[in-house]
């Protein structure tokens, strides 16, 4: 099966999502890297986007391990259930269990959030969207609003621009800093 591309109607509805990739462990540049290249090769997904990475601070755990993270666009054939089983069976790929009634956050190889899925808004055991802590965080935000600054938050009816724009107005402080991919782009 050839991947979408977009104006294709092959008889299915096309959708938009927002992935967040992070990582701290390893080699996380290049572990986001491979792991966008993973969501790309599936035949019911284009990828539209990708943000600059950023170097990121923990936050909500403690580690001495900042993390990588980006932000990349897609449209996708997939229903957001089975967006999110293929994002987390490539996070299992690389090394990431998710254990079931965990709390709390811990360092990891890979980290795929489906963030955003149309402007759709989903809450089961199973998955929430959009994400429940995403506009409160820097690493989220700041590469979001990179590559849709006028994306439409479900819940809050503003832009991601706007959202972000708050978050710094209410000084929250999380540390968060640009880096270049490891290819130069």
């Amino acid at each position: 099966m050839a991947p979408i591309q977009p104006g294709d109607s092959p008889g299915y509805t096309v959708h938009n999502a927002a992935i967040g990739l992070g990582s701290n462990l390893g080699n996380p540049l290049e572990t986001i890297q491979k792991a966008w290249l993973d969501i790309q090769a599936h035949p019911g997904l284009f990828p539209v986007a990708l943000s600059s990475p950023y170097h990121s601070e923990p936050v909500d755990m403690v580690s001495s391990r900042w993390f990588i993270n980006a932000v990349g666009l897609v449209r996708t054939v997939l229903p957001p259930r089975s967006l999110l089983r293929f994002l987390q069976n490539i996070e299992q790929r690389y090394g990431r269990r998710h254990v079931p009634g965990q709390d709390g956050y811990d360092d990891r190889t890979l980290d795929l959030d489906l963030l955003l899925y149309e402007d759709a808004v989903i809450s089961d055991e199973e998955l929430t969207v959009p994400h429940p802590r995403m506009t409160e965080r820097l690493f989220v935000m700041v590469p979001l609003v990179e590559v849709a600054a006028e994306l439409i938050h479900p819940h809050h009816r503003k832009t991601m621009r706007t959202i972000l724009r708050d978050l710094h107005k209410r000084k929250v402080r999380q540390k968060i800093m640009p880096r270049c991919w490891e290819n130069g782009s």
